[in-house]
């Protein structure tokens, strides 16, 4: 199966929609203490959004020529920068973020690096809010794993990732064949890139 450029931008708009409900929906069973379930759609809405950024970045790239969707996520995910890329973006998003208190803005950062250097455990921490789990030698419940902090946790993440990700791509999309040249003109450069990253950091937040 093919797909062309404008069924990936509608797959972009209605990823973004979709993280924006599965927040709300949430948020409700927050209200109503269900934490670990709570968790679980708080992970899936910002990995809602990373499908967005993924789809986005394989346009940017060119990468959307006569390969169906598997396809081409398989071939963004196995490029040679992909994951400088994502931490580029991830920062970028942190610091052009509307919190105006820093000590937040560095705890979205410190979580995001923890995230890219163990990617497995945000994906432990969701299987633990559904499932029963044996950890310690013990089989435990979801609500015996998912503590309030954990939560707010996934929560400020979650609703800091899909919200500066739908303004990030509202933006980037209305210029995209610009974005798309500059990226054509400018091939990446897996060290220029951990420069630029080492950089960044250095200039937005403090030590």
């Amino acid at each position: 199966m093919n797909i062309n450029e404008s069924e990936l931008l509608i797959a972009i708009e209605k990823s973004i929609i979709n993280s924006e409900e599965l927040i709300s929906d949430a948020d409700l069973l927050y209200q109503n203490n269900r934490l670990p379930r709570a968790y679980a759609l708080y992970q899936l809405a910002m990995e809602e959004a990373g499908k967005a950024m993924d789809i986005f970045g394989n346009i940017v790239l060119g990468l959307i020529d006569n390969k169906g969707p598997k396809k081409l996520n398989k071939d963004f995910k196995d490029h040679v920068a992909k994951a400088q890329m994502a931490r580029m973006l991830s920062l970028f998003l942190i610091a052009n973020s509307e919190i105006a208190d820093k000590t937040i803005k560095e705890k979205l950062l410190n979580w995001t690096l923890s995230e890219i250097e163990d990617s497995s455990t945000l994906n432990d921490y969701k299987n633990y809010s559904l499932y029963t789990s044996f950890i310690d030698n013990t089989y435990k419940l979801p609500n015996e794993i998912i503590t309030k902090e954990r939560l707010n946790y996934i929560q400020l993440m979650a609703r800091s990732r899909v919200s500066n990700a739908k303004s990030f791509l509202l933006l980037s999309l209305k210029n995209l064949d610009s974005i798309k040249e500059y990226s054509k003109n400018n091939p990446i450069n897996e060290e220029q890139i951990n420069n630029s990253i080492k950089e960044f950091v250095e200039k937005n937040f403090s030590k």
